[in-house]
């Protein structure tokens, strides 16, 4: 009789860089739970067949390691399509998900499954990302920026997420769902794809989890530490970085609602944010460079404007032809 799956591992890759989906496999083959007892799903995305064919040499090392190991391909670009194929493929009630930059420690999915064990409560569980960097954090990066490389540590102890500043919902590199309690599927105009950093598709799917009753926590003993492409090691990426999360903020507030129909209330949003973007921080910007910090105080001002203008842009859109990217 063939053994029950408790959790499903759902990897979404390009599979493009085999050198770092090859950690992300070998710390799944890792694992503190007998390999029999979970499966790992890698979501190969795109229509690159070339793509298809490296990841699946790949796993081919590993199938012993992890009998229940399988290759699932979504054509259609967007890590949102490829989450909620993998979503729709998994067996296990309990489906975890890790990019292919995340090596997880491993007791990961032990971690998570046990969390969802001692709790019937809980619909969806987000767990500690820890950064891994190529060569050293950069020292022009302050602490609050590291959210945009995927940062997310709420803390010593588990707690309940609200969705807040200061309880922000789980990161897509270290988060789990009970299947049975998803709201549909990952919204296709948020999440990577072609190059884009627009983002916030868990965010999307957690506020959507929430408004249906599913409780939310943070379990800072599930792991994962993300690592960091040396690429994005710059502040010019930074600044992409900020300037798509801006937009991404007016796509989730439009997909939720707020202001869907009126033109008028995106283009006053637009305005708000050009104006912000120009008429404050100069003062502190201005400080912290006489403190002699000015480099960190440019990115940190930087990243801000970015961000705004992100937001101005996106409403400016929805403004002139009424809908998002």
């Amino acid at each position: 009789m063939p053994t029950e799956v408790e959790i499903s591992a759902v990897v979404c890759t390009l599979g493009h860089d085999l050198s770092l989906l090859k950690r992300v496999v070998e710390s799944l083959a890792r694992q503190s739970m007998p390999a029999e007892r979970f499966e790992v799903l890698v979501v190969v995305n795109g229509p690159d067949p070339a793509a298809v064919r490296g990841v699946t040499r790949l796993l081919g090392d590993y199938r012993d390691a992890i009998p229940n190991l399988s290759l699932v391909h979504e054509p259609r670009l967007g890590v949102s399509h490829a989450r909620s194929l993998g979503l729709s493929a998994a067996r296990a009630e309990i489906v975890a998900y890790l990019d292919d930059d995340g090596v997880a420690e491993p007791d990961w999915l032990e971690t998570h499954r046990n969390t969802y064990r001692r709790c019937p409560a809980v619909a969806a569980l987000g767990g500690r990302v820890d950064l891994e960097w190529p060569t050293g954090r950069p020292s022009w990066l302050v602490p609050d920026l590291e959210v945009f490389y995927s940062r997310y540590d709420l803390g010593p102890d588990a707690q309940v997420v609200i969705g807040n500043g200061r309880s922000p919902y789980p990161i897509g590199t270290n988060m789990s769902f009970r299947k049975s309690e998803v709201p549909g599927r990952f919204s296709a105009r948020l999440g990577h794809r072609s190059g884009s950093l627009i983002s916030n598709e868990e965010d999307e799917m957690c506020r959507r989890l929430q408004a249906t009753g599913g409780t939310i926590v943070y379990e800072p003993d599930a792991v994962v530490h993300h690592v960091i492409r040396s690429e994005r090691v710059c502040r010019r990426w930074l600044v992409r970085r900020t300037f798509a999360q801006g937009r991404s903020d007016v796509i989730s507030a439009h997909i939720s609602g707020a202001g869907k129909t009126n033109r008028v209330y995106w283009l006053g949003r637009a305005g708000r944010a050009v104006l912000s973007a120009v008429g404050r921080g100069k003062g502190a910007l201005i400080r912290d460079a006489w403190r002699g910090d000015g480099s960190r105080a440019f990115v940190v001002e930087a990243a801000r404007v970015s961000r705004v203008l992100g937001r101005a842009r996106e409403g400016l859109a929805l403004a002139l032809v009424g809908r998002g990217n």
